[in-house]
């Protein structure tokens, strides 16, 4: 998406502890200058940061179409306990009706992944996404996606 327009922002949250990280944002940073924040550390912590400072941010680093809220959320955080449940709530803090919202790792393999996604769908949090598969998976069963739209009218 940053490649189809001049105007969107993109906002990571990453615990940074890959030897990667760095690279990649360094690799990000270069390709869209002024338009890409890594937000480094615990997403338990980072996430509900971003939510409270989102009405403040400069106006470049918002949502042109809806002031201050995510239009699309990519999730790829912490498998286990509470940690998938924390990060999509975060996440719909930060989210107008009709956000995106894709969750990685989102198999039997990773259950709870799957079962905090299934129970915001549950609680109408998400509904169904465009035509397309609820659940993607891939052959190992490991790895694979969910995808659904943000309600932020229940």
């Amino acid at each position: 998406w940053l490649e189809n327009t001049a105007v969107e922002h993109l906002h990571s949250f990453d615990v940074l502890d890959h030897p990667y990280s760095k690279a990649q944002v360094e690799l990000v940073s270069r390709l869209y200058p002024g338009r890409f924040t890594m937000h480094g550390g615990d997403s338990r912590r980072t996430l509900p940061q971003f939510a409270s400072q989102l009405k403040s941010m400069p106006v470049h680093e918002r949502s042109p179409q809806h002031g201050s809220l995510c239009d699309l959320w990519y999730i790829d955080g912490g498998h286990v306990g509470v940690l998938p449940a924390a990060d999509m709530g975060n996440a719909i803090r930060s989210s107008h009706n009709g956000t995106i919202m894709v969750c990685d790792d989102c198999t039997n393999h990773w259950a709870y992944v799957k079962n905090s996604f299934k129970e915001l769908q549950k609680r109408n949090k998400l509904g169904d996404p465009w035509p397309i598969p609820m659940f993607q998976y891939y052959k190992s069963n490991k790895a694979g996606w969910c995808a659904g739209l943000v309600n932020k009218t229940s």
